[in-house]
């Protein structure tokens, strides 16, 4: 998969605040629902400087900003 397919668990609605703290109703960070972060193969994430188009067009998120490797503690 390339930078300029969709990838299967994107988030279409990420918020931030003013402190800089993220969140999504796209994800859970709970054991069990389906659409946890903490599945059977584990889960990631990156964070690109632009927005994505989502299909609508071939869209230039730009550099990858941030990742890294989401688990529990």
């Amino acid at each position: 998969m390339d930078d300029t397919t969709s990838h299967l668990l994107d988030l279409l609605l990420l918020w931030t605040d003013n402190d800089g703290d993220a969140f999504t109703v796209g994800i859970t960070l709970d054991s069990g629902p389906r659409h946890s972060v903490f599945d059977g193969d584990g889960s990631a994430i990156i964070v690109h400087e632009k927005a994505d188009a989502y299909g609508e067009k071939e869209s230039d998120t730009g550099s990858r900003i941030a990742c890294g490797v989401i688990r529990h503690s």
